[in-house]
Formats: structure tokens, C-alpha cells, sequence
């Protein structure tokens, strides 16, 4: 019986391989004996090359392979390296413009009020004379035993010598136990308070200290300040 060409070519594969049944391997032979075309297709599976044929045909496009493979690195590390840039340059910006770490002296800040309050508390104002929409302070007691009120700036700040727009820094307190409670041991009131740097009177501001004359707080300033 001699099959038709499409069932024979669907067998080729089997009887290359040698995997069919003598059945099939009879038949296939037959027919290819006398279909020209069914037999041309039979050789060229015969002619797939080997391995290592294959190897040499690729052998050539090797350097191109390597150089591909390189330029492919070298644009990875690039590119890890620019990513790697761009996050200390972030870094950098928010440390350099956000941390609040450096001390302002005399020169950096500005005394805006000083006044008392019915209830007895000083109050006491002050702004910094940078362009920033707020700055860092703190209130400490000095080795020397006064007391300051201590403002930081970032390490990039624009020094504009009038005060910023948002407003203005504040602390009050009774002037009976002025500080007392950050001496943890004694709990002995200071006497003087600076507006500055620490430990440093000359490049502070000395903005109130026992005994001096300090106004009376404005109607509005009463109404701001009192009972907050």
C-alpha cells in the first residue's frame, strides 16, 4: 500500500531517527523509492549539522558575542553607578539643607521682645536671620550656670540679615525657678539667660537676667501668651 505524501512526510522524522515500526519503516522506504520530493526532504533531514559543525559556524561571531556581553556589563555598572550618584547627591541635599546641627551665635539671631506676663512668666521672642521656614532650638544650662536658649541651622543656609516671614521662636518662663528643672540635682534657677550658643556668653545674646526691668506684655501680647 503506498500512503500519501502528507502522512509519509508526518513519519520522516521517525524513520530518521530510527524510532518507527518495521511497518513504517517499510512503507516509508517504498514510497521515497519513487516521490522525489518525499525523498529530498528524508536527505536534508539527513544533513542537519553536528555539534560541532554548528560550534564552527558560530565560532566567528564569538568577538562578537564577548564585546556584546562587555559593553552590556559596562553599561549595567554605569547605570548602578549614576543611580548610586543621584542617591548621595539626595543624601546630601537633605542632610546639608534639613539638619538642623549648626550652633547660631549673636550675629545669626535677633531679640524681637522681652515682656512679662500678668501670670508673672517672662516671655521672651526671637528670630533667626537666615532665609529658612523654621530653624531648631533648644534650652539648656551651661557649664557656667546660665542659661541658654541654643538655635541650630542647617549647613546650607542663605544669610539674609532681616528675619524669615514664617514667624518668630518663643519660650517663657517664671523667673523664680528660671531653668531650675534641668539642674536635675540641684534644681538651683538660674540667674542669666543667653540667646545663642552655649558656654559661649560673648557670642550670645544676654536677654534677660534677675532684677532687670522687663516690660509689661501688650493687651495683645496677653491674650497670646497667657493661659496658652
Amino acid at each position: 500500500m503506498n500512503y500519501p505524501c502528507g502522512i509519509i512526510r508526518d513519519l520522516l522524522p521517525l524513520y530518521h531517527d530510527d524510532v518507527c515500526s518495521t511497518e513504517t519503516h517499510n512503507a516509508v522506504e517504498k514510497h521515497c523509492a519513487g516521490c522525489a520530493d518525499c525523498r529530498k526532504i528524508l536527505n536534508d533531514l539527513g544533513s542537519v549539522p553536528e555539534p560541532y559543525e554548528m560550534a564552527k559556524e558560530i565560532e566567528p561571531l564569538r568577538p562578537i558575542q564577548k564585546k556584546w556581553n562587555h559593553e552590556r556589563k559596562k553599561s549595567l555598572w554605569i547605570g548602578l553607578g549614576v543611580a548610586f550618584f543621584l542617591i548621595l547627591i539626595l543624601i546630601a541635599n537633605t542632610v546639608l539643607r534639613e539638619w538642623k546641627c549648626v550652633p547660631m551665635g549673636k550675629d545669626d539671631v535677633v531679640v524681637m521682645a522681652v515682656f512679662q506676663t500678668s501670670d508673672g512668666m517672662i516671655h521672651i521672642t526671637y528670630d533667626d536671620l537666615y532665609d529658612l521656614n523654621y530653624f531648631s532650638s533648644s534650652v539648656e544650662v551651661g557649664s557656667d550656670g546660665n542659661g541658654y536658649i541654643s538655635t541650630y541651622r542647617p549647613i546650607l543656609a542663605k544669610k539674609t540679615n532681616i528675619p524669615h516671614r514664617i514667624g518668630t521662636g518663643g519660650i517663657g518662663f517664671d523667673p523664680e525657678s528660671a531653668f531650675a528643672w534641668l539642674n536635675d540635682e540641684s534644681l538651683v534657677p538660674v540667674t542669666r539667660v543667653y540667646l545663642g550658643i552655649k558656654d559661649d556668653p560673648e557670642n550670645s545674646i544676654l536677654v534677660w537676667e534677675k532684677g532687670m526691668e522687663v516690660r509689661a506684655a501688650t493687651a495683645e501680647e496677653e491674650a497670646l501668651y497667657t493661659n496658652r
